[in-house]
């Protein structure tokens, strides 16, 4: 995980795909924030190490958890476990590092 400004660049094992491949082909570049809203791509850690990070979509939010959709199912986790908001996804690079 590298961090420049706030930004901050990840590899996701899991999460919503687009069309040009699944989340675990491509390298996240999120910017580190608290106030999500319903709708808004996040980069988030679903408690299964199998699948974190994960982008995801925020699909409610309350005081101190944060419903989420990273695939078929929402789940809901702690505020802290969502790291930031998705900026762009860079398809077919791998790691980083």
């Amino acid at each position: 995980m590298v961090n420049l400004l706030g930004l901050k660049f990840i590899h996701p094992k899991s999460g919503l795909s687009n069309m040009l491949g699944n989340a675990n082909t491509s390298i996240a570049l999120y910017r580190l924030n608290g106030g999500f809203q319903k709708g808004d791509l996040v980069v988030a850690y679903t408690g299964d190490a199998k699948l974190d990070p994960a982008i995801a979509r925020v699909s409610n939010t309350t005081e101190n958890e944060i419903d989420i959709q990273s695939g078929n199912q929402i789940q809901r986790v702690a505020r802290d476990n969502v790291k930031g908001k998705l900026l762009v996804v860079f398809p077919f690079l791998g790691h980083l590092y």
